[in-house]
Parts: structure tokens; sequence; C-alpha cells
């Protein structure tokens, strides 16, 4: 059969993330959000948030498309370690991802720091690293959770 192959292949999962890795969803997300009536309250959760960068990335494009929304955002994930380096929104492009984490993955937390899509995202801090900017920051809450669990909902 044409799919055959598919069941011996080898698979793995992925544990990694970067800033702006689904552009044109969140784009399409803005675009829906555009439509609420201004001062609404959008309230937007990510699940598995691991360091924050999905959060911030759709933070930035959210808060920027539409600025007469007010959000409230809040991360979710089982690792305490990845928390706290949401938490702080600091990023090192030198740094490997899993570094002290739970996770083993060889590529950085950071892929390109100086690239013009993150230039009002991230702002640079003392040594090497990259700090997600103060307005994007605000508002933004991280909790200890695990997605799989049915109460989540009511938690949030």
């Amino acid at each position: 059969m044409k799919w055959d192959w598919v069941r011996s292949e080898s698979r793995t999962q992925s544990h990694f993330t970067c800033f702006l890795r689904n552009r044109p969803q969140l784009e399409v997300l803005a675009g829906l959000l555009a439509a609420r009536p201004a001062g609404a309250t959008v309230r937007l959760a990510s699940l598995g948030c691991s360091a924050g960068q999905e959060l911030y990335s759709a933070l930035w494009i959210l808060r920027r498309a539409c600025p007469d929304l007010r959000f409230v955002a809040v991360g979710v994930d089982v690792s305490e370690h990845e928390l706290d380096l949401a938490r702080r929104g600091v990023y090192d492009p030198a740094k490997p991802q899993a570094e002290g984490g739970v996770y083993t993955f060889e590529g950085p937390r950071l892929l390109a720091a100086t690239d013009e899509p993150l230039s009002g995202l991230l702002e640079p801090v003392p040594g090497d690293g990259m700090r997600v900017v103060d307005w994007l920051r605000e508002g933004v809450c991280f909790r200890t959770g695990n997605a799989c669990d049915p109460a989540i909902v009511a938690a949030l």
C-alpha cells in the first residue's frame, strides 16, 4: 500500500518551541478578534506553555493587531523550571532549549534574536540575553498545572 512505510517509520516527539513559530495562525486569530467590541476582555491560555515563547508571541501579534482589546493571559506547564524561565522572560540564544529542564533538546531557545520580526518583541539585556518587552509581560501569569487534568478549565 501507498502509506505502509508510515507504520515502520521511527517517531519522536519534539519539545521544541520558539518565538513566532506559527505566525500565520496567530494572524488569523487576530483577524477573528478584530470583530470584538473595543474594550472587550479576551482571555488567552497556553497549555503546555514551556518557557513562554508561544504565549508571548501570541500576545505580541494580538496586542498590536487589536490595541482596543484587553488581554488576560495565563501559561500552564508541568515544569516549574520552564515556568520560572517564562516568568523572567529572558532568553539566551547561546543556551540549549532543555538546559536544566525536563526534556532533552540540543537547539537554542532563541533561534535568531536579531531577526527583524523579533525586534519589537525582545530587547537586549546585559550579557547575551534577550528579554520580552515589558508591555507584553503585563497581565501575564504562569501556573503549574497539567493540560491533561480534566479540572484545568475550571482552574483557569
